[in-house]
């Protein structure tokens, strides 16, 4: 557990469930309590809160981050649950929700208890407003109670005197990961992987977080490997939506999707058991698979898993405490001496502390809005986006900031990620097999314009769309006629919020439109340039700092310092070429003879910044 100010943590001991250590018997539920239950996956932490507090007929708001859980646990414990698709039943005193509704419920005398509340640091950066409102409104409840199986806590004023609990099992059981490597396609040794596990009797469980084509092509070459009932739920691909959304309340960003047969979610929901050959998902929480004859295939693809994910969906299986995993991940692996909380704490000292520093410079600064405001711009530096014009420090920004760069530095050398998984009882170890499958892929086939389509697409999106918009004149043209010109509005929306003015967008789109991908990396690039959050600006003022007129560069010096600028805003790490033609994009540059270390090599030179 991460927490800066430093309390002292009770321990409590158990055999098999946490209901056997009578902890709530020991609470006033008529008094004034904040409370965080650390409790490992399977110990049933719910069960016994649930359970006692329905059984007492205390009233209580019982609040899950997704809609999954939700409905999950409302069927299983027979208790109402309120959500923007069923408001009925509002008046009960004991209730389930998600997040998005603790605030609603504040006035009602009911104790708060949040779970998976790691989640408020996790999902920060993606669920900023739903946070924000969970964490005010968890002020307003008397009796608060956090629980989570990988706790993570912040600075944040929301979490001042809160008392920490820490429940460890009397026998511990360790569950294996492999770190399986490939040497082709993620996909080829997906199926490779599902194909071994289902020759020795167990039933393959994908966790893909990816909402791209990856799952797509998996689902559709699966039949070749001899899975014919295919699971996939919550997979993000095919939308089917269960509830509604409501205005100003934001549901949909929890709701539930499911593709395929809406029968395996169901059986999931009731059950806990599927009747599939094989299940994929893209759930990381909440659910429970019952049995003893899975074995788990974590295939961290364009979103990784994060170790708190890891750590989550390795604990699905709460029959079998020994059960299996694979992580297909050809990331470094070699040990060093590595202590994640030592290296966590000092990540998340070194940005208060810093930010500390910028905040109490800025309260130097006369009382004027404008005033910090212009400061703000000129001097913008890596911690000024924690700093906000209404000046308080975001400690819960600061703890996700932190998180995420921790999983940058597990994943640059996947033994840290071992020495963190096995404080949670998970052993990692590098398998022996690599996966050499090479799934060929298909792909689909997208419509090539020539030079002269695009100028036209582009002249005529801006005479009879763009201009008309701006103006506030009826727009003349409907862009879901052709796919080219929703195109061209996605770049010309980007563009045009950060205020790059619509010549310079006309003369982007018809030079780079025909290269696709060089239009993405421009696109990256003119956020960069232009972008006005002030993250984006802290990045920029990190790379004009790091390059400089008239330097000449080799390819690796210029990716080692492009990767320390996006490694200090938490930012993956890129490949030399990558790095070397992301610098050329930012930088006007020119190919020069170098001598380095007496030895002559080409590099680049900068003859312009931005």
């Amino acid at each position: 557990m991460f927490f800066v100010n430093k309390k002292e943590i009770r321990d409590l001991n158990y055999n098999k469930h946490l209901s056997e250590t009578g902890f709530l018997e020991t609470l006033d539920f008529n008094a004034r309590f904040k409370i965080s239950i650390e409790a490992p996956t399977g110990c049933g932490k719910s069960y016994y809160l649930l359970d006692y507090l329905k059984r007492n007929n205390i009233p209580f708001l019982y609040a899950t981050d997704t809609l999954f859980l939700m409905e999950g646990l409302a069927n299983r414990h027979g208790i109402p649950y309120y959500c923007a698709a069923d408001r009925s039943k509002e008046e009960e005193r004991q209730l389930i929700t998600v997040y998005q509704h603790i605030p609603r419920f504040i006035r009602k005398g009911m104790t708060l208890i949040i779970d998976e509340s790691h989640s408020l640091v996790t999902d920060y950066s993606w669920r900023r407003e739903t946070v924000e409102n969970t964490l005010t409104a968890m002020t307003g409840y008397d009796r608060v109670i956090l629980l989570s199986g990988t706790p993570l806590l912040s600075n944040d004023s929301a979490y001042n005197g809160i008392e920490q609990v820490r429940a460890i099992p009397n026998e511990v059981s360790k569950r294996k990961l492999w770190v399986t490597r490939f040497s082709q396609n993620l996909e080829g040794a997906i199926l490779q992987l599902a194909g071994m596990i289902k020759e020795e009797g167990y039933i393959p469980v994908l966790s893909l977080l990816d909402k791209s084509d990856k799952l797509d092509t998996i689902i559709e070459r699966l039949p070749n490997h001899g899975f014919n009932k295919i699971a996939v739920i919550n997979s993000l691909t095919n939308k089917k939506t269960r509830g509604k959304d409501v205005k100003g309340e934001g549901e949909m960003e929890n709701d539930i999707e499911v593709e395929g047969d809406p029968g395996y979610y169901d059986q999931l929901i009731t059950t806990g058991k599927v009747d599939a050959d094989i299940i994929i998902t893209t759930y990381r929480q909440g659910y429970d698979i019952k049995g003893d004859n899975y074995k788990l295939i974590i295939a961290p693809s364009k979103n990784r898993h994060s170790y708190t994910d890891i750590i989550q969906v390795m604990n699905r299986f709460r029959d079998c405490t020994t059960s299996e995993g694979y992580l297909l991940c050809n990331n470094l692996y070699e040990e060093q001496e590595f202590n994640y909380q030592q290296v966590y704490s000092t990540i998340l000292n070194k940005i208060t502390q810093k930010t500390r520093t910028e905040f109490n410079r800025i309260q130097t600064l006369e009382k004027d809005y404008r005033a910090i405001k212009l400061d703000q711009q000129l001097n913008c530096n890596y911690f000024s986006r924690f700093i906000y014009s209404t000046l308080y420090m975001n400690h819960q920004k600061i703890a996700n900031t932190t998180y995420n760069n921790m999983n940058n530095v597990a994943y640059n050398n996947l033994y840290r990620m071992k020495r963190i998984l096995e404080t949670f009882n998970i052993d990692m170890e590098l398998s022996k097999d690599c996966m050499d499958l090479k799934e060929e892929i298909e792909v689909k086939e997208k419509k090539k314009y020539t030079q002269e389509e695009i100028d036209i697409a582009v002249d005529t999106f801006f005479h009879d769309y763009a201009y008309p918009k701006e103006k506030g004149m009826p727009v003349l043209l409907d862009i879901k006629e052709r796919p080219i010109y929703q195109t061209i509005n996605e770049y010309y929306e980007t563009f045009h919020t950060i205020g790059v003015p619509s010549c310079q967008v006309i003369n982007k789109l018809k030079r780079y439109l025909i290269t696709p991908q060089k239009m993405k990396s421009i696109k990256k690039v003119i956020i960069i340039k232009f972008g006005t959050d002030p993250s984006i600006k802290a990045y920029r003022l990190m790379l004009l700092r790091a390059f400089n007129v008239g330097e000449r560069l080799t390819s690796p010096e210029i990716c080692k310092r492009i990767n320390n600028c996006r490694q200090q805003v938490g930012d993956s790490i890129l490949k030399e070429k990558t790095a070397v033609e992301f610098f050329n994009l930012l930088f006007k540059t020119k190919r020069v003879k170098m001598n380095v270390e007496g030895k002559e090599t080409w590099g680049r030179e900068i003859e312009k910044t931005f």
